[in-house]
């Protein structure tokens, strides 16, 4: 009789503690999954932060916790607990005591530009004894920007001092003081005569005051993403764009006028990438964002519609990055900019590909070796 009377005792508490956590082991369980940086360059690492808490008395003896993401979102740790097929998905194993948080830092590399978010997020209980599969599916709202790594530009040697001087020879030497057009963020190049204390000490940081100039200088980018001939490369693709975040970050640190155009499209909008002249820190923020959002895949305009569109303006020297150099575009373009021979035109190109003159304009070669990445 006490052995029936000890067995159903077990079966009662055994019921009762499996009922107690099949009904309670959620609530109150939360995870929280962060990226350390919202906005990183390619190569850059920085942290996920994975955070789970048990605000209730009930404590959780071993949890999953699981999302997936970009293959190219790297973990850099000594990594046992995820897997790499198309995407990568990771399985982090937590116990949890009573009103418990625990919060851990994964590092990552960020090995392609683009935009990145966590998908699927969910929390697994096996029951307290094993022996059963309970899912809490949780929200999934961080993303990452990465944006292009910016090729150093200024290493393009006797070109680019010329283009330095022609833009010098496009521009006045004053600036207009009386002309106050907004107060904005400070950055190095600023004079410090030009600080706003007023607006310094509202802020709690450095803010100067922007005046129009008579005429400044005006860089406009004309970007051609589309294949050159049959093929159409990774490689030639994101090089051509982190050309293009290359001179945008030397023009803009330079104070010039920038403007960029390009048959490109941004996947989260569908429109062609498309941004009027500015200049200063938040402008090359914004060209980068452009940047990193670019779909490689999407189809893109013919280049020569985009080119015939174009209002040359004799204040201003244009820099085409294309790989494209077909003949009824150069043609195009040397009719375009017969009267703009300042103008640049960079073409980026694999090693051992012979690239005669093609082009009236000045022209720059930029060699990429069979990876994403080039050599000057």
């Amino acid at each position: 009789m006490n052995i029936i009377l000890m067995i159903v005792a077990v079966a009662l508490v055994y019921s009762f503690v499996v009922t107690l956590y099949r009904k309670n082991w959620s609530k109150n369980l939360k995870m929280n999954l962060n990226f350390e940086s919202r906005n990183v360059i390619r190569g850059d690492s920085t942290n996920l932060v994975l955070t789970v808490s048990n605000a209730k008395k009930l404590p959780l003896a071993m949890i999953n916790t699981k999302f997936q993401l970009d293959k190219s979102l790297y973990f850099t740790d000594i990594d046992t607990n995820s897997t790499t097929t198309d995407r990568t998905y990771r399985n982090d194993v937590f116990s949890l005591g009573p009103n418990q948080k625990i919060t851990r830092r994964i590092p990552i590399k960020c090995l392609k530009r683009g935009v990145f978010t966590l998908d699927n997020l969910e929390i697994v209980f096996n029951g307290v004894f094993m022996d059963e599969v309970n899912v809490c599916k949780q929200d999934a709202t961080a993303f990452i920007t990465v944006y292009p790594q910016a090729i150093d530009v200024n290493k393009l040697g006797i070109i680019n001092n010329s283009l330095e001087g022609d833009l010098t020879k496009k521009k006045y030497l004053f600036e207009d003081k009386f002309a106050f057009r907004s107060i904005r963020e400070y950055n190095y190049n600023d004079n410090l005569k030009s600080v706003n204390w007023k607006a310094s000490a509202k802020t709690g940081q450095l803010m100067v005051n922007e005046c129009d100039e008579t005429m400044s200088r005006n860089v406009c980018i004309l970007l051609n993403l589309e294949k050159d001939r049959q093929l159409e490369s990774l490689e030639i693709i994101e090089n051509s764009i982190e050309l293009c975040s290359g001179f945008a970050t030397k023009f803009l640190k330079e104070g010039v006028n920038l403007s960029l155009y390009s048959n490109a499209r941004d996947y989260l909008e569908g429109a062609e990438i498309k941004l009027s002249a500015g200049s200063g820190v938040a402008h090359l923020k914004t060209i980068n964002a452009l940047l990193a959002r670019v779909d490689a895949s999407k189809e893109k305009r013919d280049f020569k519609e985009i080119i015939n569109e174009l209002q040359i303006k004799r204040d201003s020297i244009y820099v085409i990055i294309s790989a494209n150099r077909q003949k009824e575009l150069v043609d195009l373009i040397n009719e375009k900019f017969k009267n703009d021979k300042d103008s640049l035109w960079v073409v980026p190109h694999f090693r051992g590909e012979n690239i005669s003159q093609f082009t009236e304009l000045k022209s720059l070669e930029f060699e990429i070796d069979q990876n994403i990445g080039g050599k000057l």
